[in-house]
């Protein structure tokens, strides 16, 4: 595979320049500042370690690149982003107010409420209403692939719950083994934060199951092909997102 492959969510407006990449360009620097016209010193990922640690990110810190799970700013002409492999990748805008977000949500993540942290710390920072935040959730495994143990969905169930209507389209359990759909934990969390409905965005697709466009954690290992992690970009895919150089922070009183 050669030619880049993206998903552009349609959720968010004209202020707002968002994309999800496959296989290439992965999380490749020069190729995602090439497509977002901007200076590599405007891209910022952090150093992520399953944590449900949010970033605000105030200036151009590309060059030291901090632990955290979760990036937010109020900034324009700067690009955040996170890498996935098989763990969700979600991205945050709030247009009245300017800000942005990027999350990786693993399953540690999703247990640890990294979402709803992201989207508190909006609210808190910036006067972003989660009513008015709109959300793209990025390709993951999925439900059909992501074969876990009890207790990682004990874990995931006790942030997400498991009652009620909907609350167990997340999970199923099949032949006494539970499987997990992450892109829909973190739906359910972002409702539960405020976020509505029909401002969530879903990309539906399962990186296990298309290895022509998406790398796969559990699926490349299992076949032993992980890219060496030397290779710029290897191994991974991701989320990015920014606003407008041009378009100034409106933070509410």
């Amino acid at each position: 595979m050669s030619r880049s492959f993206l998903i552009y969510p349609d959720i968010f407006g004209g202020r707002i320049r968002a994309f999800f990449t496959g296989i290439v360009p992965g999380v490749d620097r020069k190729a995602v500042c090439g497509l977002l016209e901007i200076a590599d010193d405007a891209l910022f990922m952090p150093i992520q370690r399953h944590t449900a640690d949010i970033i605000a990110l105030t200036g151009k810190q590309a060059a030291a690149p901090a632990g955290a799970d979760g990036v937010i700013t109020g900034m324009g002409g700067v690009a955040i982003g996170v890498k996935t492999a098989d763990c969700v990748p979600v991205l945050l805008a709030e247009e009245k107010t300017g800000a942005i977000g990027a999350v990786h949500a693993g399953w540690r993540g999703t247990a640890k409420g990294i979402l709803a942290a992201a989207i508190e710390k909006m609210a808190a920072l910036y006067g972003s209403r989660p009513a008015d935040m709109k959300i793209a959730i990025g390709p993951s495994i999925g439900g059909c692939c992501y074969e876990v143990g009890m207790d990682v969905l004990r874990e995931v169930r006790a942030r997400c719950g498991g009652a009620g209507p909907g609350g167990a389209d997340y999970f199923q359990i099949k032949g006494g083994k539970a499987y997990l759909d992450l892109a829909a934990a973190n739906r359910l969390q972002a409702l539960a934060a405020g976020v509505k409905a029909e401002n969530i965005w879903l990309s539906g697709m399962c990186t296990f199951c298309h290895p022509e466009l998406f790398n796969s954690y559990r699926r490349d290992t299992r076949n032993g092909k992980m890219m060496h992690a030397g290779h710029e970009g290897g191994g991974r895919q991701g989320g990015f997102i920014m606003k407008n150089k041009n378009t100034e922070n409106k933070i509410r009183a």
